[in-house]
């Protein structure tokens, strides 16, 4: 009789690079995310993304961690668990080294989003972060999007619907490297969407 055969197939391992946007449009439930492909480069449609904006450059790529923490039922008389339940779900998208914030225009815009419990100001000639003393977290949606590795022209996404990077920042100044830091965007449950759709959606262009 046959054997099953083993489909190998390089070119559908994934592969980089990543880019990752802050505060696209959340779709509505059973919908995806518009994305321009102009030049095979993927990004969210500027239209129906107003708000959308790329968090810059990376030295190290982006780790996406997709798992959950079980609660498992057992008895006296048995050696394992008899029934098992998820108990939590965790999505978080860690870019490693990111190169790009600090107080240029848009890297200072992109800052005050990395951080939790700080005020942003523009005062005359100068750009100001303050912080300290607040306890409201800002939840906002985050984007990695990246091509295809079988076909360029295609590119497949992750989408968390209700996130913050809970990494904060942490760099170091050096006359020798460029200041980066890794970052970690933890999805949390979006409790209005349908269950099995509250967290992230993560799309293959077919």
């Amino acid at each position: 009789m046959p054997g099953t055969a083993l489909n190998y197939t390089v070119a559908q391992i994934i592969r980089g690079p990543v880019n990752v946007f802050l505060d696209v449009a959340s779709p509505a439930a059973g919908a995806e995310l518009t994305i321009d492909s102009t030049d095979n480069i993927h990004t969210p449609d500027a239209t129906a993304n107003p708000s959308a904006v790329a968090l810059g450059l990376f030295t190290g790529g982006m780790e996406v961690r997709i798992g959950q923490t079980f609660e498992h039922a057992e008895a006296d008389q048995l050696t394992s668990a008899y029934r098992s339940a998820i108990s939590a779900d965790e999505v978080v998208l860690s870019p490693r080294g990111a190169l790009q914030f600090g107080g240029g225009a848009t890297r200072f815009t992109n800052t005050a989003k990395l951080l939790q419990g700080v005020t942003a100001s523009t005062p005359t000639g100068k750009r100001k972060l303050t912080g300290g003393g607040l306890t409201t977290v800002t939840y906002r949606t985050v984007l990695a999007i990246w091509a295809q590795a079988e076909d360029p022209t295609k590119y497949e996404y992750i989408l968390l619907y209700r996130a913050f990077n809970d990494a904060g920042l942490a760099f170091t100044l050096s006359r020798k490297t460029d200041a980066s830091s890794d970052l970690a965007f933890r999805g949390f449950a979006d409790s209005s969407r349908t269950a099995g759709d509250q967290i992230y959606q993560w799309v293959f262009k077919t």
